[in-house]
C-alpha cells in the first residue's frame, strides 16, 4: 500500500510546472519528465501536475513521503488537500480518502511536528 497526497490550488495559486520542477531541483532532487518521477539517491516519489485542473498528485514509491513533499507543500499554499490509500491493485482505499482545506491540513502538519 502507498499514500498519496493531492493539493488542489484555484487557477491563481496553481505554480506554473518549470517553477514546480526547479523548487525540487534546488532541493537535490532530479525530475524525470517522462516517467513523472522525482529522485534523490535511492529515494523516490510520483509527482504528476495537472496545469488544466490546478492540481498536483503526489504518491510514495520505495518511501515515505520525504519532507521536501511537505515542505513543497507549504511553499506553494492551494485551496484544499488531499489524501487516500491507494491499495496493491492500484485502486484508492475510499475508506482511507480524508479532505481537508489548505489551513486545516497545515494545522494538522503544525501539530505533528510540535509531537516529534
Amino acid at each position: 500500500m502507498t499514500e498519496c497526497i493531492t493539493i488542489d490550488y484555484n487557477e491563481e495559486q496553481m505554480p506554473k510546472s518549470k517553477d514546480i520542477v526547479a523548487w525540487f531541483t534546488e532541493q537535490g532532487w532530479s525530475y524525470d519528465s517522462d516517467t513523472g518521477i522525482l529522485m534523490q539517491g535511492t529515494d523516490k516519489v510520483y509527482i504528476n501536475i495537472y496545469s488544466q485542473i490546478s492540481a498536483i498528485y503526489f504518491r510514495e514509491s520505495n518511501v515515505e513521503f520525504p519532507d521536501d513533499v511537505f515542505a513543497f507543500i507549504l511553499s506553494y499554499p492551494g485551496s484544499s488537500v488531499s489524501l487516500a490509500t491507494i491499495d496493491d491493485n492500484d485502486y484508492v482505499n475510499m475508506d482511507t480518502a480524508q479532505d481537508f482545506t489548505y489551513d486545516e491540513f497545515v494545522g494538522l502538519l503544525n501539530a505533528d511536528l510540535e509531537e516529534e
